[in-house]
């Protein structure tokens, strides 16, 4: 969307509901408390909400949080276009560090769907950065590459989601074994200060 077509972002403060309205005092908090989350209108007044479920976040992500904010870059890969999919920024809110996106092309199987390859010219975008350049060793100063295991929120998979499962072998040998993992994540320090870490 254009900067035209947007009448406003606003971050969630408080979202409760009252089960039973003759106890208004008993709420339930469906999106946490505080939730993590976004509202976002068009001109005609069309939401698009983006809020991370009430559920865990990995206990990377807080581990990150004891460290000081800013202090460490993440790569977090893959991403999508449809952003109800990337929950990269609602973990921000959790670690506070930085964040980059790493393009999976071709890498993890090929897409143009809000992918190129390191070799497209025309485009250059700031915060992301290609899985090949990582691979070949130029990790742009970054302390941590995270790869989602599969699509966020449910298992139906975005259009464009890559095949993790054809580029994970490749970054293991390349980075050695994950520093965390869980069902969700595989995080793996590209740093020496990641490394020692541990």
């Amino acid at each position: 969307m254009s900067e035209e077509t947007i009448v406003g972002c606003w971050q969630m403060i408080e979202a409760w509901d009252i089960n039973d309205p003759t106890k208004p005092e008993e709420k339930t908090y469906p999106w946490g408390q505080p939730p993590l989350g976004y509202w976002v209108y068009d001109p005609a007044y069309n939401v698009y909400l983006t809020v991370l479920p009430q559920g865990p976040i990995p206990q990377f992500y807080r581990q990150l949080a004891s460290r000081p904010p800013r202090s460490l870059t993440v790569v977090e890969t893959p991403w999508s276009l449809e952003t109800n999919h990337d929950p990269q920024l609602l973990y921000q809110a959790v670690h506070r560090q930085y964040i980059k996106v790493a393009l999976t092309t071709p890498e993890c199987g090929t897409s143009d769907y809000g992918n190129y390859p390191e070799s497209a010219t025309g485009m250059q975008l700031r915060q992301f950065v290609h899985l090949s350049a990582l691979l070949r060793g130029d990790t742009q100063g970054a302390d941590y590459l995270v790869v989602h295991l599969r699509p966020w929120p449910d298992p139906v998979a975005p259009s464009g989601w890559p095949d993790v499962a054809v580029c994970l072998p490749r970054i293991e040998q390349r980075f050695g074994a994950p520093v965390y993992r869980d069902d969700d994540i595989e995080a793996f320090a590209l740093s020496p200060a990641a490394r020692e870490a541990r």
